[in-house]
């Protein structure tokens, strides 16, 4: 046994030499010379590749492991788009520092939109309160009452062409004010991102936001609003506070699951709008932001609450926080469909837009977007 042993080893060791003897001939294109010794020609051994499995002094072995694409010095996650999959952000977050960085930029988004949008229904309810400047000067002289009548006279003309809701100061539309197009697409050319909740919801299942950074955004929403609201509280006078800060109160009297469902279905529509419409009219270079107003006035408009006919606001957020600093402190269970509504809304929405609206993939549009090119209606 020993001795078949030995031949088999010998047999096997001449046919690898002479493997290579003619693989150097093959390579060379000369013939060996006869005292040259095949094992110890300087090539490549190309015995492993018709015995993989098998060394040269024929001793199983294993086969090479693939090298993993991480310890390839080819590959580069920087060069991978991020957000291919839902999920997965646009704005990856790689340590904690640009991690608070951004979740500090939401804030401030939310915080300046809040104050803005505040202070803009008090302007809009005080213009509308100079259409009694009439009657108040009807004593007085030509001087002061001539202009004071003009004014009066055009802001009534002005709000007789309004619809009903928008007038009185949009008492019955605050979505019209809260989450008025001019001012979120305003902020988002500015910070990058847009201070609407349900909004954000909807980036969310398309995939351009994290489901774990969705957890935190949503309490910086509120909380962000809750402090900007306060701080119009702290610094303007008691009346004018009254006024821009007052809350916004639906009926009781309505079913719940109506008021939700109503809710549900206007803020889904509103935010595949409010994403879909300024991208086609920036491409088609129309004006983004009185057109975008234009076409989605009748979403602001449908009622979601039948017995006051007050329409959506579209800021869940915004609604918690005038409610806060408020005498109504308490959110009443029958009117949490005013606040939960706006948000399932958006998720529907998100649906919607990833299915017939997703975001273009490619590297050539992800490479546009890191390098900011545009004017914010890339996505």
């Amino acid at each position: 046994t020993q001795t078949q042993t030995q031949t088999q080893t010998q047999t096997f060791m001449a046919t690898i030499h002479q493997r290579r003897s003619n693989q150097n001939k093959r390579l060379s294109g000369t013939s060996s010379s006869p005292g040259m010794n095949p094992a110890r020609t300087p090539t490549k051994d190309t015995s492993s590749h018709h015995h993989p499995h098998m060394s040269v002094a024929g001793t199983t072995i294993s086969a090479p492991r693939p090298q993993h694409p991480r310890a390839s010095a080819s590959f580069n996650p920087r060069s991978v788009p991020v957000g291919q999959g839902r999920g997965v952000s646009l704005r990856s977050f790689d340590d904690d520092e640009v991690h608070a960085c951004e979740f500090m930029k939401e804030a401030l988004c939310t915080f300046v939109w809040a104050i803005s949008a505040c202070l803009l229904r008090g302007f809009v309810e005080l213009i509308f309160s100079l259409k009694d400047l009439s009657d108040w000067s009807s004593d007085k002289t030509f001087i002061v009452r001539f202009p004071l009548g003009a004014i009066s006279s055009c802001i009534s003309f002005v709000e007789s062409c309004l619809p009903q809701k928008f007038r009185a100061g949009f008492a019955l539309a605050s979505g019209f004010i809260f989450a008025a197009p001019i001012l979120l697409l305003l902020l988002k050319q500015h910070f990058g991102v847009m201070p609407n909740l349900p909004i954000r919801i909807c980036e969310m299942i398309m995939g351009r936001l994290a489901p774990r950074e969705l957890a935190l955004l949503v309490p910086v929403h509120f909380l962000a609003a809750v402090a900007g609201t306060f701080a119009l509280k702290l610094f303007l006078p008691g009346v004018v506070a009254s006024h821009t800060l007052a809350p916004i109160v639906y009926s009781e009297d309505e079913s719940y699951l109506l008021n939700l469902l109503r809710e549900t279905a206007v803020t889904s529509a509103f935010c595949v709008g409010l994403l879909v419409i300024p991208v086609l009219l920036h491409l088609n270079k129309m004006p983004v932001f009185l057109f975008s107003t234009l076409i989605l006035s009748p979403l602001y408009l449908i009622s979601v609450d039948i017995h006051t006919e007050m329409a959506s606001s579209f800021s869940p957020d915004l609604i918690y926080a005038l409610r806060c600093v408020s005498r109504h402190e308490e959110m009443p269970l029958r009117q949490s469909g005013h606040l939960f509504g706006p948000m399932i809304g958006g998720a529907i929405a998100g649906y919607i837009m990833a299915t017939y609206f997703p975001d273009d993939r490619s590297p050539y549009h992800y490479n546009a977007k890191q390098n900011k090119v545009g004017n914010g209606f890339s996505k």
